[in-house]
């Protein structure tokens, strides 16, 4: 079985509350091979459970959270979304609500874009973009034109998490 765990950051800036979204890469160095589903958002932080992580999945959104951000600090994790298709995909997510001061060290050290509980109505499935599955160097990233695609299962979380600090205006 396929075991994930991830984190949304949300925080509040002048009364409104955000999520951190991480926008996919070209590149993904940790494989050294193009990122797939490139120019998509994801969760802050997102990754396969690996074995230092003893299955736990708040052991591993940490973890990748680390990796992703050179940051430790959080420890406020809670569930907020849990993914299962069949016997063969798990995904954990956990969201983190963090002072603003402490999300610009996060934003210095990544690219992660704000998003309010009304940018979350215009994003779109990402798997609905290509149906054959198919990608080529010259067209493997989204373009704007595409829209903001993510996966409908982080999309979930993410307004789950964003509805317990504020409601569409």
């Amino acid at each position: 079985m396929k075991l994930f765990a991830g984190i949304v950051v949300l925080s509040e800036i002048n009364r409104e509350w955000y999520a951190f979204l991480s926008k996919r890469p070209l590149w993904n160095s940790e494989k050294g091979d193009f990122e797939s589903w490139a120019g998509g958002y994801q969760i802050t932080a997102v990754g396969k459970m690996e074995s230092v992580d003893n299955g736990n999945f708040h052991q591993c959104a940490l973890r990748e959270f680390g990796e992703e951000t050179g940051l430790g600090f959080l420890t406020n994790l809670e569930e907020v979304h849990k993914t299962q298709v069949f016997d063969d995909y798990q995904k954990v997510i956990f969201m983190s609500v963090i002072p603003w001061p402490k999300v610009i060290l996060i934003m210095q050290k990544t690219h992660l874009v704000p998003f309010t509980l009304e940018d979350m109505e215009k994003v779109r499935d990402m798997r609905a973009y290509r149906t054959d599955g198919s990608f080529s160097y010259e067209d493997r990233a989204f373009k704007p034109e595409d829209g903001i695609r993510m996966f409908p299962d982080e999309k979930v979380a993410i307004i789950k998490s964003l509805s317990r600090f504020c409601v569409l205006k």
